[in-house]
């Protein structure tokens, strides 16, 4: 199955729990999920939603057909980042370092990275430059739901470039069949 058909099959699954919930108890997050704008503006309303299916805004009910279906819209919007969001590692301590050193020209970037040395960026707002990865949005373990919006730049090495290329040709995919 091309990556393209599991977004899409994913979108229609949650597209369906929001108006199960809806149907239940309105809420803002269905017509945002619904709404045809930009992959960017979906995915924020992705975010939204399931940051919301975590919180008391949505779970503040006894009703337990709620609590079932914002379960599930977790588990769906869990399989959704992956076309989003990926995680890259370094390859060297020496490559950490750098990181880490960039990290600190960039205060939005100050818990960009884990102990590991890793870090998730948001595929739909970084370029590659060569070798050189540039990060607008990115997420953190000590961060808000929808990232954090920074000027990163890090340099990879080839087999970097080359995992990323791919993803970035994966959500271009799924961009043009979105559109």
């Amino acid at each position: 199955m091309t990556s393209q058909n599991q977004f899409a099959d994913a979108l229609f699954e949650l597209r369906s729990l929001s108006k199960a919930l809806d149907d239940i108890s309105s809420n803002p997050y269905h017509e945002r999920i619904n709404r045809q704008g930009s992959l960017e503006e979906l995915f924020d309303a992705i975010l939204a939603f399931d940051y919301a299916a975590n919180s008391k805004e949505l779970r503040d009910t006894g009703d337990e057909r709620v609590h079932a279906l914002l379960n599930e819209v977790r588990e769906v919007s869990k399989s959704i980042y992956p076309f989003f969001v990926t995680k890259i590692c370094p390859e060297s301590s020496r490559q950490a370092q750098e990181w880490q050193t960039a990290a600190r020209r960039e205060p939005s970037a100050t818990y960009a990275f884990q102990d590991n040395g890793s870090t998730e960026i948001s595929l739909l707002d970084a370029t590659l430059d060569g070798s050189t990865l540039i990060v607008k949005r990115l997420w953190s373990y000590v961060s808000n739901f929808d990232g954090t919006w920074t000027n990163l730049k890090v340099g990879l090495g080839p087999k970097q470039v080359e995992d990323l290329k791919t993803k970035f040709a994966e959500l271009g995919a799924i961009r043009s069949a979105f559109r």
